[in-house]
């Protein structure tokens, strides 16, 4: 029974979900401390398709082939490719710098949020999981 509930997936769905935030909050670091470096093109991480796959127990439906592409899988085949953000360019710099300040900055406070939330989720699981050994030894 206790060897069961230190393999639950509910703890490593919230372990790679937490790996996959503190990446992108990497990155969005980079995007800022770059704002003003020419030429330089900013990245993101973007791991939700894949983590929503994996918790999900397979593939979501897609209309095209190219939708749910991999960049590379890593750690515990969680997408780890910091990839060029081709998605997001408001900003038409003429020396070649792609990074919008205003919505890094937003996307950096939506990830430490996130981020924050599930560290709770994570505490209070591991909170429930103490209980529940301490009551069957």
């Amino acid at each position: 029974m206790i060897g069961s509930l230190l393999n639950d997936p509910r703890v490593a769905t919230l372990q790679r979900a937490l790996n996959g935030l503190a990446r992108r909050q990497q990155a969005l670091a980079s995007n800022i401390a770059n704002v003003d470096t020419p030429g330089y093109t900013r990245r993101d991480v973007s791991f939700e398709t894949e983590l929503q796959a994996r918790s999900g127990g397979g593939r979501l439906a897609t209309t095209s082939a190219g939708h749910l592409a991999s960049a590379g899988t890593g750690e515990g085949g969680m997408l780890r490719a910091v990839m060029t953000a081709s998605g997001h360019s408001t900003s038409a710099r003429n020396d070649g710098n792609d990074v919008d300040i205003d919505y890094e900055m937003t996307r950096a406070a939506e990830t430490s949020l996130r981020y924050q939330v599930l560290s709770q989720v994570t505490t209070t699981r591991f909170a429930t999981l103490r209980d529940l050994i301490s009551r069957a030894v």
